[in-house]
């Protein structure tokens, strides 16, 4: 489906306002493609291009992810013995 979607779009679009971008690509197309310059901070060095969904990133929001799960399932346990507990009184 992904592919067919792609596969559309590059035939309808007009190839000088198509820009097929991969992150790993940097700034440089992504700021010539919307006639932009590339980013600087104030002491005039180019910012690093974002890479939020990358390998390391993505493991450490799945491990937070599941220690987050983890508590909230513990919390539901101890809720429920007590619970249960003043129930049984």
């Amino acid at each position: 489906m992904y592919i067919k979607h792609c596969e559309f779009v590059r035939a309808v679009v007009p190839e000088e306002q198509l820009l097929v971008f991969e992150p790993s690509m940097g700034w440089g197309p992504l700021c010539a493609f919307l006639d932009k310059p590339v980013p600087v901070n104030e002491s005039g060095q180019v910012i690093s291009f974002p890479h939020i969904n990358d390998r390391t990133s993505m493991n450490g929001m799945v491990c937070c992810l599941i220690n987050l799960g983890v508590l909230l399932w513990g919390a539901v346990i101890v809720v429920l013995i007590f619970a249960l507990g003043a129930l049984a009184r």
